[in-house]
């Protein structure tokens, strides 16, 4: 509860909890989804219903580990499939938002983002009764864990930033004996 609004706390601590999990995935055409089964209007975008035709792994982040989490997305049309099957989908964003809803009114009371990561491989399972598409995806934490792909050099940051000389006299300073005068010269 530590990133909800007033609101968004208060209605967690009711009886009622009206809660729908929104996924963004940034394809070459948005797809937005929710797992309930009407289509909701969010801040401008329509995140359709997909009711219990989907599913979301267990989302668990510890301090040294950032597991993959797949989306299956179950009892898929064949236009989608095909869709599917030409999408190129490695490297694409995806988020996942928690939004909650008034228990009385039906109002949105607040959207959080709960995961964001970029989508990885796309598997599709098809068979004679139903079609199934799952997509793995590895957090944006794993981002900050990697190393750093430049040094602090002149070539380097003439890569990054072409004329700018900051660098430029690094190696000469390096392991230079520098002198500062004591307190006394500047009284005199």
């Amino acid at each position: 509860m530590r990133s909800l609004t007033t609101a968004g706390a208060a209605a967690l601590t009711g009886q009622v909890i009206v809660v729908a999990i929104l996924v963004e995935m940034d394809l070459t055409s948005q797809l937005l989804l929710n797992t309930s089964s009407l289509s909701l209007t969010i801040n401008g975008l329509t995140y359709s219903g997909v009711g219990g035709l989907g599913q979301i792994d267990a989302i668990t982040e510890t301090p040294n580990d950032y597991p993959k989490v797949r989306f299956t997305l179950a009892g898929v049309q064949p236009t989608s499939i095909s869709l599917a099957l030409t999408e190129p989908v490695q490297g694409k964003a995806v988020r996942i938002k928690m939004a909650l809803f008034d228990s009385a009114t039906g109002a949105l009371i607040d959207v959080r983002t709960r995961y964001a990561g970029y989508l990885d491989v796309m598997s599709i399972v098809d068979s004679p009764a139903s079609a199934s598409i799952s997509v793995t995806s590895e957090s944006a934490m794993l981002d900050l864990m990697r190393p750093a792909n430049s040094f602090f050099n002149d070539s380097d940051q003439q890569l990054l930033n072409p004329g700018d000389l900051a660098f430029q006299y690094v190696n000469d300073q390096v392991e230079m004996k520098i002198v500062w005068p004591s307190a006394a010269f500047y009284r005199k």
